[in-house]
Order: C-alpha cells, then sequence, then structure tokens
C-alpha cells in the first residue's frame, strides 16, 4: 500500500464523501461507472482484497435488501417496484469504507450504533432531495425508522466484516 493504513483511512472517506453525491446526482450509469472505478482502485491497493470483495459483495446484498424493505414499507416512495441502481451502488462503496475509514468503530459497536442512527438518515434526508426517491409523511418518523434500521445494521456489517476476516485468515494464512 503507498500510502499509511491512517492516511488511506482518510483517502478512503474522502473518496466516499466525493463519490456518493457524484452517484444520486449522476443517476444510475454514472453510478456504476463510479462504484466500478472507485472498487477497483480500492481493490488494487489494499493487501487482502479477496476478504474485501467478499465483504463489499456481501453488504451490497444485505443493503439491497434494506433499501428494498424500506421501498416495501412505503419509508421510501420510487418510481420502481425496486429502487434505482445508483443507490444500490451506494451499499458497495460503503461497504469499501467499513474495514478502513470506518474501522475504529469495530472495537466501539455502539458508538457505531448511535453514529449510524443519527447519521445514516441524514444522508436518506439528503438522497432523497437530490433524487427521484421522495420520503414517506411525516419526514421525521420516516428519518427515525430509518435511524433505528441502519442503528442496528452498522453494528452488524462491522460484525460480518470481522467474520469474513476471521474465516479466510484461517482458510488461507497468506490472504
Amino acid at each position: 500500500m503507498l500510502l499509511s493504513q491512517r492516511h488511506y483511512g482518510i483517502a478512503n472517506a474522502l473518496a466516499f464523501q466525493i463519490a456518493w453525491p457524484v452517484c444520486v446526482l449522476g443517476g444510475d450509469l454514472v453510478a456504476i461507472c463510479t462504484t466500478v472505478a472507485l472498487l477497483l482502485s480500492h481493490l488494487f491497493v489494499i493487501r487482502r482484497w479477496q476478504t474485501e470483495l467478499l465483504f463489499v459483495c456481501s453488504a451490497g446484498v444485505l443493503g439491497f435488501l434494506f433499501d428494498l424493505a424500506l421501498l416495501k414499507l412505503g419509508l421510501l416512495q420510487g418510481t420502481s417496484a425496486v429502487q434505482p441502481l445508483w443507490m444500490w451502488c451506494l451499499w458497495f462503496m460503503f461497504a469499501a469504507t467499513i474495514g478502513h475509514s470506518m474501522q475504529w468503530f469495530r472495537r466501539h459497536l455502539l458508538t457505531g450504533a448511535l453514529f449510524a442512527g443519527v447519521f445514516a438518515p441524514l444522508s436518506y434526508s439528503v438522497g432523497a432531495r437530490l433524487s427521484e426517491i421522495d420520503l414517506m409523511t411525516p419526514q421525521w418518523l420516516t428519518l427515525l425508522l430509518i435511524g433505528l434500521g441502519w442503528a442496528v445494521v452498522f453494528p452488524a456489517l462491522l460484525l460480518l466484516r470481522e467474520a469474513i476476516e476471521r474465516h479466510l485468515d484461517m482458510d488461507n494464512p497468506v490472504n
């Protein structure tokens, strides 16, 4: 890795903070291209790319299911029965931060739950304002429910990342 772990954590967080509004504003095609570019560059510079790839794919599927549940419950409303591709792309890119810029939360799950419970609803609120996705009214209730969901999902993703690392390290110590 060209950067120290600390500096890569900062670069990782900045890359996500730049990429997510690009995906929301750019739509599906821009989101797919941005996500592929971000993930390929990410996988190229980290040491354990197999672990990362398995985790990012797993988290992407879980994120798709989470947002699909929000749509089916009516908390999010869009023009389709499933969320737009750009929304799904955000999950893959976010997953790439879990083992790097968000790794501190792995030792502080409760703090991570609180962090996610506050900041994820803010992201959904901004994303809804910038896109074709609407939040169910009253919006405060929708954002509260999204926050409660994320207070569970984020620590679960942290634990999933750790479990994948342990499993792959046992199978291949040179990973």
